[in-house]
């Protein structure tokens, strides 16, 4: 196993007005293992960014779906598990998941039920290391919920019940909520600063008490859509630290991807053209002329809606035109959209001048935007070869600055990597078969490099990559995989496959981290005027900046293997002195300043001399 020398946030990048500018590929791959037996497809499930989830400690969570082949027996399938995981249920098709330590070692791993019936899966983190469960069974089962919380029986006219169960740090239950069972399993939830929780549904009938007054859609609205069926609504609702909730709005039936920044709620979907309502709102990007997607930003505090708009080509109900908005990611600097599109009737929509990329080529392409805070459209680009791009799963991931979009490409149409990079060459070169590919771009859209990964090698549901920065500045991806190389290394848990049927996909995680050493350094855009000193020091130091005195902030200090050694809410002041010398050894450590709602700030390595 190479040991993590070098961990944070490198600035290597020089921010121009130019879309074109490139920098030297910064990563390289600190460890990568496959995940589960054969048949094991690592996704988000039904909802973006509900299978991938990550602690203050860089642990990583993530779940998916194991399908058992022909011929493979319980035994097979059982190795697969660790930390005390449950084991498979043959020979149904299997909810998996497994966590992961910051180094790569495996911590646990197992089945989680059928995923068709009852099941259970972890689909959030927050930031006090709270594990969100969403439990699924067959039938109207009672009794599940704890008292006070949003939901004590179970609601609507589904097949199945869902709870919500919120387990603290130590795993004792805090709280169990029913969910409305009338959409379907699709639940996702995104948090804020104060350990609130938002969920997202969907419903096709009106709940009892959903709604309440002087949010953005109070009530349900009944319609039938366009192919003739009864239309389904979607719905937000806060819940408390307590499960209790606080507000609830329903929303366009299509929401698809919800995002917490900074007091407002944004979210991104589809919808149907029959929905009645005023959709939009005047003064945003395209207030008119319906497209294949909603944008919308709320308000976190109330559940009214503060703007919406359209985005994408027409909507076309006869013509598939791409997946559209796949997934957004919202910071200081802007709202990030991205997506892929194949709407050759309008080959320049998702480009501005200047624009990396300024038209679609190829069957399909993905695209990048930027939005600013209010709704209107700051930069566009199209991104991909002269082939066919598609995306599935989480896309798109940002921290500060820097900006990573992920996708796969079928075949060898073109090369789209930078010299440099981890994978310069595709792997896979037949026409039928896809490889994977990550690129950065910077918050003014200059697209600064690209990379391929995996190896040759399909599964019949193609490759598939997610990427994920953590609050480290590390790079996560993620997904699903047919590749025999490329993906594992030497001291992994699983470095090869083991056992592969043949078109059978594996899940795969890797970590990637920066190859040069930082001294003192900032992203662009972020808090230049705080300071570390001394540093060198014994661990006694001080930071100051304007910055600690305006809002609340946090300071969290990792050793070089990542791990979290201590973490410090500050107090609203610009000079701060720590005292932290009988932590400490001799060494060089990371502090990172961020605030409260997880937005970077600034990064330092601290060296300790005793």
């Amino acid at each position: 196993m190479k040991i993590l020398k070098h961990f944070f946030f490198l600035v290597c990048i020089s921010v121009g007005t130019g879309f074109e500018a490139q920098s030297v590929f910064p990563y390289e791959q600190q460890w990568g293992t496959y995940v589960g037996g054969t048949g094991t497809h690592l996704l988000d499930t039904h909802l973006t960014d509900t299978s991938f989830s990550s602690d203050t400690q860089n642990n990583l969570f993530l779940s998916g779906t194991t399908a058992f082949a022909s011929g493979y027996s319980n035994t097979y399938y059982d190795q697969f598990t660790a930390g005390g995981g449950n084991p498979s249920v043959f020979p149904l098709q299997n909810r998996y998941s497994v966590s992961l330590s910051v180094t790569g070692q495996q911590l646990s791993a197992g089945y989680n039920g059928i995923s068709n019936g009852a099941s259970e899966r972890l689909i959030g983190v927050d930031s006090f290391n709270n594990r969100f469960m969403l439990k699924q069974l067959p039938g109207n089962i009672p009794n599940l919920s704890t008292p006070g919380a949003w939901l004590t029986q179970n609601v609507g006219s589904g097949a199945y019940t869902y709870t919500l169960s919120k387990y603290d740090s130590t795993s004792n239950l805090v709280w169990t909520t029913y969910l409305p069972n009338s959409g379907g399993a699709a639940f996702a939830l995104c948090f804020d600063e104060d350990n609130n929780v938002f969920v997202r549904g969907g419903a096709r009938e009106s709940i009892a008490g959903l709604g309440t007054a002087g949010v953005y859609q109070e009530n349900f609205v009944p319609y039938q859509t366009v192919s003739g069926q009864l239309g389904e609504n979607g719905y937000i609702v806060k819940l408390n630290s307590a499960g209790q909730k606080m507000w609830a709005t329903y929303c366009p039936d299509g929401t698809r991807e919800m995002e917490y920044y900074a007091g407002n709620l944004y979210t991104s979907g589809g919808y149907d053209p029959n929905m009645p309502g005023q959709l939009t709102t005047p003064g945003t990007f395209q207030p008119t002329g319906p497209a294949m997607n909603l944008l919308m930003k709320l308000d976190a505090a109330t559940g009214q809606r503060i703007w919406s708009t359209f985005y994408g080509t027409p909507h076309n109900i006869t013509t598939y035109t791409g997946a559209g908005i796949w997934d957004i990611e919202v910071n200081s600097t802007g709202l990030y959209v991205s997506g892929q599109n194949q709407d050759t009737d309008y080959p320049a929509y998702f480009a501005t001048p200047g624009a990396f990329k300024g038209q679609l080529t190829g069957g399909a392409d993905l695209f990048l935007t930027k939005f600013s805070h209010d709704g209107n459209r700051v930069w566009s680009t199209y991104f991909g070869s002269d082939g066919y791009e598609e995306v599935f799963g989480s896309t798109l991931t940002i921290l500060g600055n820097r900006i990573i979009i992920a996708g796969s490409q079928y075949g060898a149409v073109s090369n789209i990597s930078t010299p440099g990079a981890h994978l310069t060459t595709p792997s896979n070169t037949s026409n039928s078969l896809t490889n994977m590919f990550f690129a950065e771009f910077d918050s003014s859209g200059s697209r600064l490099w690209c990379s391929y990964f995996g190896g040759a090698g399909a599964n019949m549901f193609q490759e598939h990559i997610n990427p994920e920065l953590l609050s480290d500045g590390t790079l996560i991806l993620w997904g699903s995989t047919g590749a025999t190389t490329g993906i594992g290394t030497e001291g992994a848990p699983y470095q090869s496959m083991t056992n592969p049927y043949p078109g059978s996909p594996f899940g795969f995680v890797t970590r990637f981290v920066f190859k040069d050493e930082l001294g003192t350094s900032e992203t662009a855009g972020f808090s230049a005027d705080i300071q570390l000193y001394n540093n060198p020091n014994n661990g006694n130091f001080t930071l100051s900046g304007s910055a600690l005195a305006k809002e609340a902030t946090v300071l969290a200090l990792y050793d070089t293997a990542g791990r979290l050694v201590k973490k410090e809410e500050l107090s609203r002041q610009q000079k701060q002195d720590f005292s932290w010398g009988h932590l400490l050894t001799s060494g060089n450590y990371i502090l990172s300043v961020s605030k409260k709602s997880g937005e970077l700030l600034k990064t330092f390595k601290m060296t300790v001399k005793k």
